[in-house]
């Protein structure tokens, strides 16, 4: 059962003609574009699209598209242009610059004024569909020469050339789109620019890390970017959360290893009180990245080092006793790694008056089953209702609803079964299931 409760703890047409807004009620989405679902073909043009709208009609717009990607050489992947209103894919398209910050594009928008996708991953997949095998294709030249050739001043290498650029309109980015949910972005793989970073790191000259809290709706993803998310909540922020009586509250600290590895993090917790004198003890907390229970049941503390420039998610908990009283309490978590210094965390978590069935485990977004991997569950020689222990008498041996009668040359001389045909209940009368022995 520790083995099981482990795996389940660790396992979260080419026009559209609706959008579905993703955005949680509760996140602000980091830009003034927001990110939705739509539906188009996903297997022919991928999971990902940006939507424009073009102003008016034009031989040429550029749209410049800040999509802060998180996969690695974005210009060596394809991205296609398609009509809204015909489905058409837009064949002179001119890339000037493609990076995981920003995409420049000018195009023709051949059906004039209105709405454009630009599917930004498309892939080639095969193999089968439990072991898929995805491969996104390299930038394929589909423009006229002569259409090329009136705008080339826009992938130009120098300043003279450059000079003879055309004016452009711009195309408006509207929405970032995503297949579904589970394909979005939003808001734990939005990058943030490494403009926003060095910013970041000159408000915090001498820290040779940060630390960053999140909630546990949305899992930190990435550990070689930082999410836009948090160059805007900033680091060391106060965590504030809501649970309910006898729920396993889980929540994120985020390190981010900004100047120098971090080595052999502690993390330290202390009692959270409330204003009435109410006390969830230091003990009703954990952090599963340190340590906790192995599979035999005994204790284990695990070393927990970020390279540098890389982040690390700490997933922690809160027990909160069935009985406790509403309120707010209020205590620090404290991140301590070898040789640099502490960083204490504000914790205010809200108890409400209700009460939480099996600890919040029967919903899965509130990741409450993490706590299943320090399950001592089937750690007893204790026999589990309804079965009864093994009974042997002289060369008789007796088990639930059975008993087999064994001979002296070693083999079943006589076996009986007490279940029923229905086989969904034990009888008292035994029937023979051997002819003879």
């Amino acid at each position: 059962m520790v083995l099981l409760a482990i795996c389940v703890a660790l396992m979260a047409g080419l026009v559209a003609q609706t959008a579905v807004r993703t955005t949680p009620p509760t996140a602000q989405a980091s830009t003034a574009v927001p990110y939705t679902t739509g539906t188009w073909d996903a297997d022919t043009l991928g999971n990902h699209r940006v939507v424009l709208d073009v102003a008016a009609p034009a031989d040429a717009v550029r749209a410049r598209i800040p999509w802060r990607r998180r996969d690695v050489a974005p210009e060596k992947k394809n991205l296609v242009i398609v009509e809204a209103q015909s489905g058409a894919r837009v064949a002179n398209v001119l890339r000037v610059a493609v990076t995981r910050e920003m995409g420049d594009l000018v195009f023709q928008p051949t059906s004039g004024k209105g709405r454009y996708f630009v599917y930004y991953l498309p892939y080639i997949g095969s193999g089968r569909s439990n072991y898929p095998k995805v491969v996104y294709p390299e930038p394929g030249q589909t423009a006229k020469a002569d259409w090329l050739a009136r705008f080339a001043g826009w992938t130009a290498n120098t300043r003279q050339e450059a000079a003879h650029r055309p004016t452009l309109p711009l195309a408006r980015v509207v929405e970032f789109q995503a297949i579904d949910e589970f394909n979005s972005f939003f808001p734990m793989e939005v990058i943030a620019t490494a403009a926003e970073v060095k910013g970041l790191l000159a408000h915090h000259v001498a820290a040779s890390y940060l630390v960053f809290t999140e909630d546990r709706r949305f899992p930190i993803r990435m550990t070689d970017d930082l999410p836009q998310r948090w160059i805007e909540s900033g680091p060391s922020a106060p965590f504030r959360g809501s649970a309910g009586r006898g729920e396993f509250y889980a929540f994120q600290i985020g390190v981010f290893a900004a100047r120098a590895p971090v080595d052999k993090i502690e993390v330290q917790f202390g009692d959270l009180r409330s204003a009435a004198g109410a006390v969830i003890s230091a003990a009703s907390l954990n952090c599963i990245n340190v340590g906790g229970r192995d599979w035999n049941g005994h204790r284990f503390t695990k070393t927990v080092s970020v390279p540098l420039g890389k982040v690390q998610p700490l997933w922690l908990g809160v027990q909160v006793p069935e009985r406790a009283a509403p309120g707010a309490y209020h205590g620090l978590v404290t991140i301590a790694p070898a040789e640099l210094p502490p960083t204490p965390v504000e914790l205010t978590l809200t108890v409400s008056t209700r009460a939480i069935a099996a600890s919040g485990d029967d919903e899965p977004w509130r990741h409450s089953r993490l706590r299943w991997l320090d399950s001592t569950l089937a750690q007893d020689d204790e026999i589990v209702a309804p079965y009864t222990p093994v009974q042997v008498r002289d060369n008789s041996v007796s088990i639930l609803g059975r008993s087999i009668v064994v001979g002296r040359d070693g083999f079943p001389e006589r076996i009986q079964s007490r279940f029923t045909q229905e086989m969904t209940s034990i009888g008292q009368k035994g029937r023979d299931v051997l002819a003879g022995p």
